[in-house]
């Protein structure tokens, strides 16, 4: 067993812990009361993992395609500002040297199925997932981490029904958010990967159901223990 195998499997032990148990059932509570649910169910396409996470913590469908994957963030920007182009390109995967889970190749972005076993599983899903798009009710969620200015103020717009980019330094505008948890690092760190604590940092601090919901209001107050 390497060393990464052996992470995961104590990680999940501890994530099993009734007392870690107990905090996510409590978030959970907390998260949901904070949605509305008499929405259409958003079509979350995003950079990271971030998407699947919060249309299971919010227990709604995958309405999008980029489910338990990963991109740049620039070619997230291609994606979404050319989503016809996208949708309408066959998938080629590609031998990578780097990665043990499939990577694929649409056209010129690349996509990497982090949480996919082959190839065929991770073709199937993005096929089942892209015809769930709605395109009336997109919302756009990645960060500014090798992302050009240029590229920033052409995924601004974009058309969407709203748009987040997570930052660790000052936002620009009302499009960005700033994960206080990163203020002092050099860039963004893995904001969608959970803690031995059993949380991510984006559920410290983003009150995305409240985003989704519409709300000007969705940070997270430092403290705040979900007791709604």
């Amino acid at each position: 067993m390497n060393f990464a195998s052996l992470k995961r499997g104590l990680k999940k032990c501890i994530l099993a812990l009734p007392i870690i148990r107990g905090a996510r059932k409590k978030y959970l509570k907390y998260i949901r009361s904070c949605y509305d649910y008499t929405l259409k169910p958003p079509t979350i396409i995003c950079s990271t993992c971030i998407g699947g996470m919060i249309s299971h913590n919010l227990g709604l469908r995958f309405m999008s395609p980029t489910i338990n994957l990963w991109m740049m963030p620039s070619d997230l920007t291609k994606f979404v500002c050319d989503l016809d182009k996208y949708l309408s390109a066959d998938m080629e995967f590609i031998r990578s040297n780097c990665y043990e889970y499939p990577v694929g190749r649409l056209d010129d972005i690349t996509i990497y199925f982090q949480h996919y076993k082959s190839n065929a599983e991770a073709l199937e899903k993005w096929n089942e997932r892209k015809k769930r798009i709605d395109k009336d009710n997109i919302y756009i969620i990645t960060d500014d981490k090798r992302l050009s200015d240029k590229e920033a103020e052409r995924l601004e717009n974009a058309k969407c029904k709203r748009l987040i980019i997570f930052t660790n330094k000052e936002e620009k505008n009302k499009n960005y958010f700033r994960f206080e948890c990163y203020k002092n690092s050099d860039e963004i760190g893995k904001y969608s990967v959970r803690d031995l604590f059993g949380f991510a940092p984006f559920e410290r601090e983003f009150n995305y159901a409240a985003w989704l919901s519409g709300s000007s209001n969705y940070a997270i107050n430092k403290g705040e223990k979900y007791e709604k």
